[in-house]
């Protein structure tokens, strides 16, 4: 799941200014690129708060 997130963190991370772009300039302004962007982030902020967390104190079995 980590990876999952990992993943899609680094895609946006690159692909993120390309996509504003061109919902800006599909849309003709700027509010609903920022909205769909705003809430793209905040849906990935929620997964992560969901992820298993890490116990580092776990034994090899």
């Amino acid at each position: 799941m980590f990876s999952l997130m990992f993943a899609s963190y680094s895609l946006g991370a690159t692909g993120g200014p390309i996509v504003f772009a061109a919902l800006a300039s599909r849309t003709g302004n700027y509010d609903l690129a920022l909205t769909m962007c705003w809430s793209s982030i905040a849906v990935l902020m929620i997964a992560i708060l969901f992820l298993p967390r890490y116990n580092s104190a776990q034994r090899a079995v």
